[in-house]
């Protein structure tokens, strides 16, 4: 699993998945999605969940396993704060690396020209 969680977004409510991924409905009024994915995508949390993760190919952990776990709950105030805030790096590492691969493009496009 190595930190593969997602949110799915509401137009995709209602559909079925695949037995081999868990998903989960949250109580808007005690936890964030936003604020669950940003604290269990860390991965020094994920890491230590694959001790209790099952499966001899791909790995899992039983839905019943992820209500389990011991998750911090800042108030909802503050769980936004803390997405929202995580968020906007998570948006400028997704723009640095669109920026790195323009680049490298560039970088490949020059040196074909230079060598035909």
């Amino acid at each position: 699993f190595n930190g593969a969680f997602a949110i799915i977004p509401d137009y995709l409510d209602g559909y079925y998945s695949s037995g081999f991924v868990p998903s989960l409905d949250f109580h808007s009024n005690l936890i964030l999605p936003e604020f669950f994915i940003q604290n269990i995508g860390r991965e020094a949390y994920y890491r230590n969940l694959e001790s209790i993760a099952s499966g001899s190919g791909s790995k899992l952990i039983h839905e019943s396993t992820i209500l389990e776990l011991p998750i911090s709950l800042p108030c909802l105030e503050e769980q936004q704060r803390i997405a929202d805030f995580l968020s906007l790096f998570d948006e400028q590492i997704e723009a640095q690396k669109a920026a790195l691969n323009a680049l490298q493009r560039m970088k490949k496009a020059m040196l074909q020209q230079m060598f035909v």
